[in-house]
């Protein structure tokens, strides 16, 4: 969405710019001037918008491919561990015993002691 609002203001920016400086260049009127800015500005802004669809619906369509051509997926955490003949070992972890906190419990409570 934001690319699509993007090309849409820096098409509307560019040529109403541009129309604004060859109608100062030329000597128009004012009025003639602001209508011809003014017009420039809407039609690029909605041809910026309708072009930056297409390009985000190509991409998007691009990128989708990519993915489903892309291989497998990997686990970054495992269970199993190699040992030096290659064979796989089941990893276990040695995680301390959960303890709940009750009125009797209370030394594994950090306290910060730092006052802002």
């Amino acid at each position: 969405m934001m690319f699509k609002l993007r090309l849409s203001f820096l098409l509307s920016l560019i040529t109403s710019s541009l129309t604004l400086l060859i109608g100062i260049i030329n000597d128009g009127r004012l009025s003639t001037i602001l209508y011809r800015t003014t017009v420039s500005m809407v039609l690029f802004a909605v041809f910026g918008y309708v072009l930056g669809e297409i390009i985000e619906r190509f991409f998007q369509h691009q990128l989708r491919d990519d993915i489903t051509k892309k291989g497998n997926i990997v686990d970054i955490l495992s269970d199993n561990t190699y040992d030096e003949t290659g064979k796989t070992t089941k990893h276990t972890a040695e995680s301390p015993q959960f303890q709940p906190l009750t009125p009797d419990n209370f030394e594994n409570i950090k306290k910060n002691s730092t006052v802002t």
